[in-house]
């Protein structure tokens, strides 16, 4: 331990700085270890267990005041002359650090609780396409700010700084907070959080309240969602327009195109079509059956075929080995984002003259079947496949509407092959002109 120089006795606290190189005691086993500007606390004694003189360093004189330093002897040197049960101080404090970390790793962050509750959940999802949003969206805004932190540590505070941080636009600029600027995402990004803390505490791996909850907590912090940011509708293409649009799809090569003609046929969604299976075709009776793990509701769902849909069906290829109708590159099934990239390309070639997406062909179908046909709302909804109300499921529990439904989608169909409707041009006397009308 090198040469000790030091004088008996005690130190004052006034002439710590002035202490030369070498050991100084302040009695009790304690002791200051000057080095140049270097003045360290030590504490000698020797070790129950291995009989030696061995030095624990307690901290330099900036972090520990002399009376602090005292106390702390005080306390390590009962330990190791306890009569009973002698314990060696440095052994004791490796045993606590190894039982924290112990403790630490033991512990559930946000992260591996979200992806075991994903796991634990995905039977009851509709479609795969549902569990990647659910991994995507945390990953996204969660994760960087919870991700790492253990499930019993997280409070409202955090679930606040998630729904509170900043939104970039495309140049990097601050649009403004998540919650405000991507309301209808946040506001499932909070529901996910809660869903996430409300599986933690079931498996006790916290306590107390949920602090993502939204009753009786956040809705006393946030403004609520339904009034911060109206909810935004998939841009559709209004059915006016949607003849001329049609004969231009079917001019587009590739199945991304075909899968988009025969979602807009059938006014169905685009997970139900990407994952159509031929053995789903029932070319005899003209139907297709949508099993429920392909719908967004869980239901099974039957789609009359019109002949323009068989036409359709019958020109596109079979892939040995690969049962999907709409397959993409290496027999896999397209994305989502393929029926996309087929419209926002026709409108960057001025093909459309709305930005509109392909979800919002239910949109332009249902306009079509309310405002130029007068089939029932109930079979409307049933069409597009959306729940209808307990009155009419109570009054029509037995029918799916099927014969109306093929009615519907036969006059569906047959407005597609049809020019776009063109609004009546006046002349300067305010007089239609006939032969501008389409």
């Amino acid at each position: 331990m090198g040469k000790s120089n030091h004088a008996s006795g005690k130190l004052a606290a006034v002439s710590l700085k002035k202490l030369k190189d070498g050991w100084h005691a302040d009695g009790g086993n304690l002791y200051l270890f000057v080095r140049g500007m270097s003045r360290a606390w030590v504490f000698r004694y020797t070790s129950p267990t291995t009989k030696k003189r061995t030095p624990m360093g307690l901290g330099s004189i900036e972090t520990l005041g002399l009376s602090e330093a005292r106390q702390r002897a005080s306390t390590l040197r009962a330990l190791v002359k306890d009569p009973f049960n002698q314990i060696d101080p440095i052994e004791a404090r490796d045993d606590a650090r190894d039982q924290i970390k112990a403790a630490a790793k033991k512990r559930t962050t946000f992260k591996q609780a979200a992806e075991r509750y994903i796991e634990s959940k995905q039977a009851e999802w509709s479609n795969d396409k549902h569990r990647k949003q659910w991994a995507s969206t945390l990953e996204k805004w969660v994760y960087p700010h919870l991700g790492n932190l253990p499930t019993e540590l997280i409070e409202t505070s955090h679930v606040l700084k998630v729904l509170q941080q900043n939104v970039k636009a495309k140049d990097g600029s601050i649009e403004g907070s998540f919650w405000n600027k991507r309301t209808e995402t946040a506001s499932r990004v909070r529901e996910r959080m809660e869903a996430v803390l409300g599986w933690a505490k079931a498996s006790k791996l916290r306590t107390g309240e949920n602090p993502a909850a939204w009753k009786e907590n956040l809705e006393n912090l946030l403004s609520s969602p339904k009034k911060t940011k109206k909810v935004e509708n998939q841009p559709s293409l209004p059915y006016q327009q949607v003849g001329d649009f049609m004969t231009k799809l079917k001019a587009k090569k590739g199945m991304a195109a075909r899968a988009l003609e025969f979602l807009i046929m059938t006014g169905v969604r685009s997970g139900s079509v990407r994952m159509a299976t031929w053995e789903q075709i029932d070319y005899e009776d003209s139907i297709w059956s949508i099993p429920n793990e392909n719908t967004k509701m869980g239901v099974a769902h039957k789609v009359p075929l019109t002949p323009q849909m068989v036409e359709l069906l019958q020109t596109l290829p079979t892939i040995e080995g690969n049962s999907y109708i709409f397959c993409g590159s290496s027999k896999a099934i397209l994305s989502d984002m393929a029926l996309s990239k087929v419209m926002r390309d026709m409108h960057d070639k001025g093909e459309i003259p709305v930005k509109a997406v392909p979800h919002g062909f239910r949109a332009t179908s249902r306009t079509w079947a309310a405002e130029q046909t007068s089939f029932p709302d109930e079979v409307r909804k049933a069409f597009s496949m959306h729940a209808v109300n307990d009155s009419v499921k109570a009054a029509y529990e037995r029918t799916d509407f099927f014969d109306k439904r093929r009615e519907l989608t036969e006059q569906w169909c047959n407005f597609l092959e049809l020019p776009s409707i063109k609004k009546p041009a006046k002349s300067k006397n305010n007089v239609v002109n006939i032969k501008d009308v389409a």
